[in-house]
C-alpha cells in the first residue's frame, strides 16, 4: 500500500486496499496465505506529519509445533505509525523514538505490513492449546487417540546394571 502525500488533504482520510502477499514481498515458501491481505488505513495529516492507523486482516496456514498438522490462523492486526518528512542530513528509515521518515511524496507501507504480520505469528504455533503431539516411539498423532506403544522410560538405561 502506497500513500501519496502530495494530494493528501489535511485532516482524516480513510482508504482500503486488498493486496496479494507476493506484492508486499512475502515468498510463498515463507508463509502460506489463504486469503489476500485486507488493509484499512485511517490517515490523519497534520501539516507535514502523517499519522497512520492501519488494520490488517488475513488468514494464514501454520503447522503445529507438536503434532505437525496444518491449521488456519485468522490474523487481525492493528498498527499505528507516525511518518515525518526526512530533513537534510537525516539517514535511514526511522527518526528517534520509532517515528518513521518519508522522502519525496510517497509512503510505502509494505515493509511495515510485512513486519506487523511476522510479529503477530506465534513463536511456537499450536493447533490447539491441549495438543498432545506425536508419540516419541511410533510417531502417531496422539490427538487421534492412543497409539498402543508400551511406554518405557529409557533415560536411565546406562545405569540399569549398577548396584549400590
Amino acid at each position: 500500500m502506497i500513500i501519496s502525500t502530495g494530494g493528501l488533504p489535511q485532516g482524516r482520510t480513510t482508504t482500503r486496499s486488498r493486496e496479494r502477499p507476493e506484492e508486499l514481498g512475502f515468498d510463498k515458501r515463507e508463509l502460506q496465505f489463504l486469503s489476500p491481505i485486507d488493509l484499512k488505513a485511517d490517515i490523519v495529516r497534520m501539516g507535514f506529519d502523517i499519522y497512520v492507523d492501519l488494520t490488517i486482516s488475513t488468514t494464514v496456514v501454520l503447522h503445529c509445533g507438536r503434532c505437525l498438522e496444518a491449521y488456519q490462523l485468522d490474523l487481525r492486526i492493528n498498527s499505528k505509525m507516525l511518518y515525518v518528512p526526512a530533513q537534510a542530513g537525516m539517514q535511514g528509515r526511522t527518526a528517534d523514538g520509532g517515528v518513521f521518515l518519508y522522502r519525496n511524496s510517497t509512503i510505502d507501507l509494505a515493509d511495515r505490513i510485512c513486519e506487523a504480520i511476522r510479529e503477530e505469528l506465534p513463536m511456537k504455533p499450536l493447533c490447539r492449546p491441549d495438543c498432545r503431539g506425536l508419540c516419541p516411539h511410533c510417531g502417531r498423532n496422539l490427538n487421534e487417540g492412543p497409539c498402543g506403544c508400551v511406554e518405557k522410560d529409557e533415560s536411565f538405561h546406562p545405569f540399569e546394571g549398577l548396584r549400590l
